[in-house]
């Protein structure tokens, strides 16, 4: 009887140090499944990192980094995202009964978007009517963006100004500035070329983020934001 019953415990801890060891893979897959649906990437990286098996009863993850290239985010496409995110809190009902990772607090960590001065251009072409050809460089001081300025069916010239990214309400916007027409300076120009130019609202990315810092480097806009903590 004693052999049975040694057995029988043998068997169950066999069975819970399986599932213990196969439940990173597991995880890892649903939230895979959770990026493609909602950050669709290229390049994709993930871990996971388990805290105690409590914490996991209880539906929560110690540590889960991911990042990816061509990342795609309401209308918008990042070079790169890179996100570190602390004690996780999940549904773990849901994940049992539909195999859905589904997120409800983030402890706290970081994300970091690039973007590129690509995308910027595209999305100032799709915002700034009056220019034609627009194209931008990005180094280390400025933003630079220049283009062929028309009025109706009038061709003015080509015009030049500067940008500088920040953060307002939790949104990346560009003020321009220095305003040049052909190779002049003009000052006093109230027009939507000088108006601030909405690039990406953070209120739109898939986990709740705060963007707290902005940084320019050779060719990128570089984001640092962090999640929100919740309750």
């Amino acid at each position: 009887m004693k052999k049975f019953l040694f057995g029988i415990v043998a068997v169950v801890l066999l069975a819970a140090a399986g599932l213990w060891w196969a439940l990173p893979a597991f995880l890892q897959s649903r939230i895979e499944t959770y990026l493609d649906q909602h950050v669709p990437m290229q390049n994709r990286q993930v871990h996971v990192v388990l805290g105690s098996p409590s914490d996991i009863w209880q539906g929560r993850i110690e540590r889960i980094t991911a990042e990816g290239d061509q990342v795609q985010t309401a209308g918008l496409t990042y070079a790169h995202l890179k996100a570190d995110l602390r004690q996780v809190d999940f549904r773990l009902q849901r994940l049992w009964q539909d195999g859905e990772f589904v997120v409800e607090r983030i402890g706290g960590g970081e994300v970091s978007a690039f973007l590129s001065a690509q995308e910027l251009q595209r999305r100032l072409r799709a915002q700034i009517d009056a220019v034609q050809n627009v194209q931008v460089d990005i180094n280390t001081e400025r933003i630079a963006v220049s283009g062929e300025l028309s009025l109706g069916n009038l061709a003015l010239g080509r015009m030049e100004l500067e940008g500088v990214p920040l953060l307002k309400d939790n949104r990346l916007v560009m003020l321009p500035s220095g305003l040049r027409l052909n190779r002049w300076g003009i000052s006093g120009i109230n027009s939507s070329l000088m108006k601030t130019v909405d690039v990406y609202d953070f209120r739109q990315f898939p986990i709740p983020v705060t963007a707290q810092k902005v940084e320019l480097r050779d060719g990128m806009v570089v984001i640092a934001a962090t999640p929100y903590k919740g309750n």
